[in-house]
Protein backbone atom coordinates (compact mmCIF):
# COMPACT_ATOMS: atom_id res chain seq x y z
CA UNK A 1 0.00 0.00 0.00
CA UNK A 2 2.98 2.04 0.86
CA UNK A 3 4.47 1.96 -2.69
CA UNK A 4 0.75 2.59 -4.38
CA UNK A 5 1.05 5.81 -2.54
CA UNK A 6 4.10 6.85 -3.87
CA UNK A 7 3.54 5.82 -6.95
CA UNK A 8 0.39 7.76 -6.93
CA UNK A 9 2.04 10.65 -5.78
CA UNK A 10 -0.26 11.19 -2.53
CA UNK A 11 3.29 10.19 -0.35
CA UNK A 12 6.90 11.01 -0.54
CA UNK A 13 9.65 8.68 1.21
CA UNK A 14 12.63 10.82 2.81
CA UNK A 15 15.67 9.72 5.41
CA UNK A 16 14.66 10.05 8.97
CA UNK A 17 17.13 13.21 10.71
CA UNK A 18 16.80 10.71 14.10
CA UNK A 19 18.05 7.67 12.20
CA UNK A 20 19.55 7.62 8.90
CA UNK A 21 18.59 4.10 8.67
CA UNK A 22 14.86 4.59 8.78
CA UNK A 23 12.92 6.23 6.44
CA UNK A 24 9.59 8.06 7.04
CA UNK A 25 6.90 9.00 4.82
CA UNK A 26 5.44 12.25 4.30
CA UNK A 27 1.57 13.34 2.46
CA UNK A 28 2.80 15.00 -0.62
CA UNK A 29 0.94 17.85 -1.65
CA UNK A 30 -1.79 15.82 -3.40
CA UNK A 31 -2.28 13.43 -0.32
CA UNK A 32 -2.79 15.97 1.97
CA UNK A 33 -5.39 17.28 -0.57
CA UNK A 34 -7.10 13.80 -0.76
CA UNK A 35 -7.29 14.01 3.01
CA UNK A 36 -8.97 16.92 2.67
CA UNK A 37 -10.98 16.15 0.15
CA UNK A 38 -12.17 12.69 2.15
CA UNK A 39 -12.99 15.25 5.59
CA UNK A 40 -14.77 17.09 4.02
CA UNK A 41 -16.68 13.86 2.42
CA UNK A 42 -16.86 12.75 5.81
CA UNK A 43 -18.05 15.83 6.98
CA UNK A 44 -20.89 16.20 4.23
CA UNK A 45 -22.10 12.66 5.13
CA UNK A 46 -22.55 13.26 8.77
CA UNK A 47 -24.35 16.39 8.22
CA UNK A 48 -26.56 14.92 5.60
CA UNK A 49 -27.22 11.69 7.73
CA UNK A 50 -27.78 13.68 10.85
CA UNK A 51 -29.84 16.98 9.02
CA UNK A 52 -33.21 15.48 10.71
CA UNK A 53 -31.82 15.32 14.44
CA UNK A 54 -31.35 17.29 17.24
CA UNK A 55 -28.37 19.11 18.69
CA UNK A 56 -28.25 16.47 21.75
CA UNK A 57 -28.53 13.52 19.53
CA UNK A 58 -25.87 14.76 17.23
CA UNK A 59 -23.34 15.72 19.50
CA UNK A 60 -24.23 12.17 21.47
CA UNK A 61 -23.61 10.28 18.29
CA UNK A 62 -20.36 12.55 17.45
CA UNK A 63 -19.41 11.36 20.81
CA UNK A 64 -19.84 7.90 20.54
CA UNK A 65 -17.94 7.80 17.58
CA UNK A 66 -15.08 8.85 18.83
CA UNK A 67 -15.32 6.40 21.54
CA UNK A 68 -15.79 3.85 19.00
CA UNK A 69 -12.47 5.41 17.30
CA UNK A 70 -10.72 5.15 20.40
CA UNK A 71 -11.52 1.76 21.17
CA UNK A 72 -9.93 0.47 17.60
CA UNK A 73 -6.70 0.17 19.70
CA UNK A 74 -7.52 -2.64 21.45
CA UNK A 75 -8.88 -4.43 18.45
CA UNK A 76 -5.40 -4.16 16.83
CA UNK A 77 -3.69 -5.02 19.97
CA UNK A 78 -5.93 -8.56 20.03
CA UNK A 79 -5.13 -8.99 16.53
CA UNK A 80 -1.31 -8.98 17.25
CA UNK A 81 -2.00 -12.41 19.75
Amino acid sequence: MVSDSIKTGYLTRAASQQDGRRTVLHLSPAGTELMARLRRHQRDAYDCITADWNERDRLEFARLMLKYVDSLDRLAERAKQ
